[in-house]
This record gives C-alpha cells, structure tokens and sequence, in this order.
C-alpha cells in the first residue's frame, strides 16, 4: 500500500491506493504518461502508473478517505490520455460505513463487494480525454470527514506493445453556505446481461422506494449501442422521461442530458423506473458487461445520499436479426429544446483576405488563388487559412451542438456534423482550418469544409439556428482604419447576450496576443475593455 498525502486550499486529504500492483520497469512498456496542465479545484488526485498489456483492457481502482471538514462536492474532472482511456469515474461510500479494503488491491471488481455511489456522472467531454460532471448551481453532494472515496480507471490498449499510463482527477468542493439543496447521484443499471449477435433489446424495471426530484438524467451505453429509454410508470401509466433514438458512439463518455430544472421532476415511492436499452452487435461474438453496459445516471434533490439500483430485472426476449427494433411505448422521445439566446456569437476572426482588399493591398491574395497557394500574412496564420468564430453558451447547462447550422449574409451554410459539445459558460472555436502550422496556433473545435462559407469583414450577417429556433443573429461592418489582419472582434463580458450583442458599442477590436503572433481570444474569455 502506498500513501500520498496532499494539502491544498485548506483541505487536509489523506489518499492511498489499496494496491499490491507494481510496475515491472523490466517489461518493455512505452511510456504514455501525461502531465495533463493546470490543476484545478479544491484537491487534486494523481493516480499511479498502470500498465496496459498489448490487446487488453484493464479497470483499476485507487481509494482514499476524506478527512477535511464537512463540504459539498459541486463538480469532478477527470484526465486521460484519450488514446487509451476508456473512462475514469468518481465514486462515493456511505459515510457511516466501514471499509476495510486490505484485501481489494487495485481489483474495482472485489472493491464492489462494498456500496458505492457515483459521486457525480460524466455529462460532458471538454477536450479529448477530459471529462466532466458537476451538480446544478446551489446544490452539491455532501462530504464528511470519513467518507472512503474510490477513483476508477478503465483504459482500454489495442497495440501490439504494452503501455504505461496514467489519470488525474480534480475535485471541487464548496462551503455550506454556497450550496441550497443537498443533492446525490441516481444510478440505475444492471451487469446480468448476454448481448448475442444481431439485434437484442433489454429492458429492466426499478422500484423508488422514496420521493426526491430529479435535477436531470441521462443514459450510458457504449459503441454498439442502438437506443436508449427511460420511462416512469406510475399507477399503470407510463410517462418517457428520456429517450435517444439513435445512440453514437461518441455517447460512450458523455451521453445527452434531459434537464427538468428549475423545478425538478416528481419522483414518488412506488414509482417504477424503467431502462431499456438496445443494441445492434455486428462483434462477431457475444458482448457483456463492461464491453457493454446498460446503465442511467442523473442527480436528485433534496438528498443526501445517492439511490443505487439494479436490483430488479425485465427482461425482453431477443428478437430475430433484421426485425424492426420494439420500440414501445409509441411516444415520441424528449427532445431537448432550445430558446433564443441559449447559443450565442462572442468572436469573430474574418477572412485576411478581405481585410486586405478592404486596404487596397489584396494582390497576396490574388497570387495565393492563382498559384494555388496559400501566402503568409503579416501574423501568424496563412493568408485564407485563419478564419474562425466562437461560439458562448450562456446556460448553465452543457449543449450539443450537433446538427446546429450556421448562415451567413451569401445564404452560405454551416452545418456542424458532430457531437460538438459547449460546456456550460464555456466557448467553442469553430474555423476552416484546424492545423496549428497554417492557422496561426488556433485550437479549432469543429472544422467546416465549406469552401464558400466566409466571414467577409464589410456588412456581413451572421446567424445560428437549430431546426427553426433561431438562437443568435449579429451584422456588422469592421472599421477598416482601426483594423489590422490577425485581429478579430470579439463581444465585451457585459455584453454576451443574444440582444445585447446586436449592438457595435458590444464589440471590440482584440489586443491580446496569441497563437503565432495574432489577436484575440479563441475558446477563452473575452477581453473586458475596448482598446
């Protein structure tokens, strides 16, 4: 056993892998470690180094015992290499509980002889390997001194050599006076599953044995999974309270959420929580937990400790490969919903081509279309090669921005095709070029391959939508004395609103340096006063 001992921000934490594995530095390993940049939060949990086997995976786990002051957990991050990571979870024992783990090592199967929680459940990934899960503002998870914690590493290795690796977690925790409403994780799944090939659909049932309501919920399943249900029933109706009819699989690590606040959603004694899930396995060989799961995973208030269930189980029969899919109840899945305002533009880099015809020196610009080349600009990024827009999300809650399509004042289209997610208060840089030599060190997002698309610097508009909602619309003309190439625009703190930012006295011309030696802000902060 091996004990580490940090104190930062006035909390004393006592942390120690329960773990007789060691690394055998005569194996030849390459060496995939990170040092994974600033830390963050209230404590901050380095794991040891595990090694991978080639064609393997391996799940790990490294406890610790809080033994600060009573506070509330209000948001996890978890680090990965995302060559290998699969996942890292944070879970929870109950405070009042002995845990005598001498015997569990690093094994997370012995380790669930014992109760655990998650603490909170991944709703979104930041970067690639970086995960995140926080507790709706005023509420967090109650932590007392005591309280055995445990950190779950799966990674998952398919070359041909062995590697080294490994995670970090950080965790934020707040006083009591910042949290209103005590709240705990909801997780329902079950491990007692055989996938065969083909189609199969599975289905079990839950049983509240309490009232709570629920802040949000959102299901887990991995790369084979087909859909994904979660229905109440109560007094033989059935209501769904969360439905994805197509599952990607990028959800593995941060699934769509269904949020219910600020109300909640009534949850009563008696009431039946039921999952189904499905999935179309084109392995070649059967699949069971933990290649593949069935699980959901929410928060709920007021309460303090986390519902854990799996108890009960329903089972549907396998259908025949090339049947359609059961898709009972009939009713449509919840669609998230979206408002004006909820998505917003914050920064714009326009194209350095129409900067510099706007300067009547635009003939770099002519050589670079002739020669099929592309010329260096006077900052950082390639001439035609540096154009990019952030996106705000304003919310407190993280939004995919799949399918959102994005317009200019030429009828020209964006659509962004992948589960891009923008965290809540947080920004995503979206641009035609995503390689850091050519587009002056920008880190993009979401690439566009629209040739047509361009952010022109004289009347142009801007809109955003998904489906019909509108969510942002701006127009604007740079001022061409001021303006410079490889500066962009970008929207005063006080001023990221979707009305707010209709207005030119809400932008300003960008005096931060970055990148390969332009201006601006991309994926952070914007600048608080105007130049």
């Amino acid at each position: 056993m091996t004990a580490l001992i940090f104190f930062q921000s006035s909390i004393f934490v006592s942390l120690f892998a329960c773990t007789s594995e060691t690394i055998d530095w005569n194996v030849e390993a390459v060496d995939h470690t990170m040092l994974f940049g600033e830390k963050t939060g209230s404590i901050w949990l380095q794991t040891p180094v595990y090694t991978i086997p080639p064609y393997s995976e391996r799940e790990n786990c490294l406890f610790y015992t809080y033994d600060g002051p009573e506070m509330f957990f209000t948001k996890g991050i978890s680090y990965q290499n995302p060559l290998f990571g699969h996942h890292a979870d944070i879970d929870v024992g109950n405070a009042a509980d002995s845990y005598d783990l001498s015997d569990v090592g690093s094994s997370c199967e012995k380790a669930m002889d014992f109760d655990w929680n998650p603490i909170v459940e991944a709703v979104s990934e930041i970067a690639p390997g970086v995960a995140y899960g926080d507790y709706p503002p005023r509420m967090g998870y109650r932590l007392q001194s005591g309280t055995m914690i445990m950190l779950q590493s799966h990674h998952i290795n398919t070359t041909a050599e062995a590697v080294l690796v490994n995670d970090r977690f950080d965790i934020h925790l707040s006083p009591a006076e910042d949290v209103e409403f005590p709240a705990a994780p909801l997780e329902l799944g079950n491990e007692e599953f055989s996938i065969p090939e083909g189609f199969y659909e599975y289905t079990f049932d839950c049983v509240m044995e309490e009232d709570f309501s629920l802040a949000w919920i959102a299901g887990h399943m991995h790369e084979y999974g087909a859909y994904q249900y979660i229905d109440r029933i109560r007094d033989g109706e059935l209501t769904r309270l969360y439905g994805v009819e197509t599952w990607l699989d990028e959800y593995y690590l941060a699934a769509p959420v269904e949020n219910y606040l600020p109300e909640g959603q009534e949850i009563l004694t008696g009431d039946i929580l039921r999952v189904t899930c499905a999935w179309d396995n084109d392995s070649g060989a059967p699949l069971e937990h933990p290649t593949e799961m069935c699980y959901s995973g929410g928060i709920i208030f007021p309460h303090d400790v986390g519902i854990h269930c799996n108890e009960s189980e329903n089972q549907q029969e396998n259908q025949e490969p090339g049947n359609e899919p059961s898709q009972e109840p009939s009713e449509e899945p919840i669609e998230p919903s979206y408002n004006p305002g909820d998505i917003i533009f914050s920064e714009i880099q326009s194209d350095p081509c129409a900067i510099l015809s706007l300067h009547d020196t635009d003939d770099a610009c002519q050589i670079a279309d002739t020669e099929q080349e592309y010329l260096q600009d006077t900052t950082g990024s390639m001439i035609g090669w540096g154009e990019w827009l952030e996106l705000y999300n304003p919310t407190t809650e993280p939004i995919s921005l799949q399918n959102f399509q994005i317009r200019n004042a030429n009828a020209e289209t964006i659509i962004i095709t992948q589960n891009l997610l923008i965290p809540p208060d947080g920004y995503v840089v979206i641009g035609n070029n995503d390689n850091h030599g050519t587009n002056g060190l920008v880190t993009v997002d979401f690439m566009y391959e629209n040739p047509a698309f361009q952010l022109s610097s004289q009347d142009e508009e801007l809109s955003i939508w998904k489906d019909d909602i509108q969510l942002d619309h701006i127009s604007y003309s740079l001022p061409i004395e001021q303006h410079n190439i490889g500066q962009s625009i970008s929207v005063l703190p006080e001023f990221l609103d979707h009305l707010a930012n209709d207005h030119p006295s809400s932008w300003c011309l960008s005096t931060t340096l970055y990148g390969d030696g332009d201006y601006g802000t991309p994926g952070t902060e914007n600048q608080s006063s105007c130049p």
